[in-house]
């Protein structure tokens, strides 16, 4: 439950960046963008995958194979690059 509330907390101080919405609006060149357009991107993503291992499959597995219910977490990285070749398209 704390975690939730963490992650909830760290994304409302992200989030809320003082003075976010008055750069975006003495942007005039380009409504979509503070800036310009850019020209790469870079995506960088995790997450977890936390069971609470309560039901027939991991009871049946923690019985009958050589795993322990913490066996069954796990977590993921993961990154993307793109370079903008047009007005819709990302290589």
């Amino acid at each position: 439950m704390w975690r939730h509330t963490l992650a909830g907390a760290l994304l409302a101080a992200v989030v809320s960046v003082p003075g976010a919405p008055e750069l975006v609006a003495q942007s005039s060149s380009s409504p979509d963008f503070l800036f310009s357009r850019p020209g790469i991107s870079l995506t960088l993503r995790g997450g977890a995958f936390l069971p609470r291992g309560q039901s027939g499959v991991f009871d049946f597995a923690v019985e009958r194979l050589t795993v322990d219910r913490s066996d069954f977490r796990g977590g993921s990285l993961g990154a993307e690059f793109g370079i903008w070749v047009g007005d819709r398209l990302e290589v």
